[in-house]
């Protein structure tokens, strides 16, 4: 699609294109990162009690690059996808660059949490250029207000995490934080789509706002 749209010069029909698709892998990925936010500790200590603890925060940084590539990457894939391969290339010896010197700079000072900081940082910074690379080359841009609903929603449940107090991965029991995952999950759904996500209403019903 996005090279059938590149060859015919449709670069409005490419702007929806990769709106859409942003908005539906940034709808998979927040309640996922909101589950694991909550459970990362259960998480952890399948593969090893030791991770468990107040230490365990440095998931809480591993979970942005994943969050970031599936709301915001694919503007690097469309780079490749309409023949910018170079830039991808640059992209990639950017971003091994620069978690090489910031894992240099802050592991020995703060360990997991440093390598985890390093790699959230220079992901979420080389993910800016590739949307600043598309916009430059192609003209080809993310709609903001297409993408509202998933990230507005998102914000709502890492506010209400905050506002719990506390680190919901240590507190009450495992059915507890079971049901917080849950609760967080049907709320961010349930906001999406009152925010008027396409997909979801056409999905759960109700009408659906038709933004691209």
């Amino acid at each position: 699609l996005v090279a059938r749209h590149h060859v015919r010069g449709e670069r409005r029909q490419l702007s929806a294109l990769i709106s859409r698709t942003s908005r539906w892998t940034a709808t998979l990925v927040a309640p996922a990162v909101l589950i694991l936010a909550v459970l990362r500790d259960d998480v952890l200590a399948l593969v090893d009690p030791s991770y468990v603890g107040p230490e365990s925060a440095f998931v809480l940084l591993l979970l942005v690059p994943p969050f970031a590539s599936c709301a915001f990457g694919l503007a690097g894939n469309f780079v490749a996808y309409m023949g910018h391969s170079r830039w991808n290339l640059a992209n990639s010896l950017t971003v091994a660059g620069l978690n090489t010197a910031l894992n240099w700079a802050l592991i020995p000072r703060y360990g997991l949490a440093g390598a985890a900081g390093a790699t959230a940082i220079s992901t979420v910074l080389v993910i800016t250029f590739q949307q600043l690379e598309l916009w430059g080359l192609e003209k080809v841009r993310l709609r903001l207000a297409a993408i509202r609903a998933p990230h507005l929603a998102f914000l709502v449940g890492v506010g209400a995490l905050v506002a719990l107090g506390g680190d919901p991965a240590h507190a009450g029991s495992l059915g507890s934080r079971l049901g917080l995952a849950a609760g967080l999950t049907f709320g961010f759904v349930a906001l999406a789509w009152l925010l008027g996500h396409p997909e979801l209403r056409a999905k759960l019903g109700g009408r659906a706002d038709g933004a691209d």
